[in-house]
């Protein structure tokens, strides 16, 4: 795997992994490199697919603008799929001073080729890193640019290409295995490609800086606008979670209240039986005593005919008969 030589155009671009590191994105040193080295020769009109948070925008266009042979300001085109990414991109090309040569599109890429007939003179891919997303960015490249045309594919020599976690390393293979670029070399993470003869696009005149600043409000009215319905969806969608939870909470203190009612009529069915249980044993109780009454009447009965009984008679004469011989 080829590793591409870089010469440094100036002081800035020898240190601009250290200017832009502070900006949220993911480039290794040669990574900068190579992008500020690919926007000074040809940088005209940028496209990046992926813009995440502004830091590889920022350093194309110092790099475009660093080139004083350049006789019309740098046009760059972002497109990025998030909205948050869009706004956090675009704050950090308006920190950096850069605002005025920037567009940001929200979207996919075949959508921004049919709201722009622009054509690059350079491409950032880093948009989907799956094999599926990769191939069809390029296959719609190949659409549009002219041979000769630089591409840098982002992530080309990451590691999880080997686990299939990403799918850019296979797709830029098969892309230059089908004939559309050539491959030139690695840089940082970075494949460098130039698309082929096989290519279908055309030369076509750079948008004016009046077109370009025409299209760019009508953008950023339009992003604003999405920007504005998310807002009121996410509002709109967190209201209607906090009445499911309220519901949700409402319906679990019924549930509870219906449980505690479960519970006592469980416990009253319970005391119901025991005092059922107890009802028939106090019956059986009252029946035994009605039983022993009814049998100590009897015997009382019994007694008291007994006494007056001969025979009880003659037992007491012999009791008293006993007493007085000592016995």
């Amino acid at each position: 795997m080829q590793s591409i030589e870089v010469k440094y155009r100036n002081l800035e671009h020898e240190t601009i992994f250290n200017q832009t590191k502070h900006i949220p994105g993911w480039q290794e040193p040669g990574d900068s490199i190579k992008l500020y080295e690919m926007a000074f020769e040809n940088g005209d009109v940028i496209l990046e697919i992926g813009t995440y948070g502004g830091r590889s925008a920022v350093v194309e266009l110092r790099g475009a603008l660093a080139n004083q042979n350049r006789t019309t300001p740098p046009q760059f085109f972002g497109v990025e799929i998030d909205i948050h990414g869009i706004w956090r991109s675009y704050r950090s090309i308006k920190e950096a001073g850069l605002e005025e040569y920037a567009l940001l599109f929200h979207g996919k890429l075949e959508n921004f080729v049919e709201t722009f007939s622009v054509k690059p003179t350079m491409v950032f891919v880093d948009g989907d890193h799956r094999y599926e997303g990769v191939k069809k960015d390029l296959l719609i490249l190949s659409k549009f640019l002219s041979p000769g045309t630089s591409v840098l594919c982002h992530d080309y020599r990451n590691p999880e290409n080997d686990t299939g976690i990403l799918g850019v390393r296979r797709a830029v293979n098969e892309f230059v295995e089908e004939g559309y670029a050539s491959f030139e070399g690695t840089c940082g993470c970075y494949a460098f490609l130039v698309m082929t003869e096989k290519c279908e696009g055309e030369a076509q005149t750079q948008l004016t800086q009046e077109e370009f600043l025409a299209q760019k409000i009508r953008i950023l009215e339009l992003q604003g606008h999405k920007l504005y319905q998310n807002w009121q969806n996410s509002e709109g969608d967190r209201a209607a979670r906090l009445e499911s939870i309220k519901s949700l909470q409402m319906q679990l203190s019924g549930n509870e209240d219906n449980q505690h009612e479960l519970l006592e009529w469980s416990e009253l069915d319970k005391l119901k039986k025991k005092l059922k249980t107890r009802r028939e044993s106090v019956k059986n109780l009252r029946e035994k005593v009605e039983q022993l009454s009814l049998s100590l009447g009897d015997a009382h009965s019994e007694i008291q005919a007994m006494k007056t009984s001969k025979f009880w008679k003659i037992r007491n004469v012999w009791m008293r008969a006993k007493k007085k011989v000592g016995l």
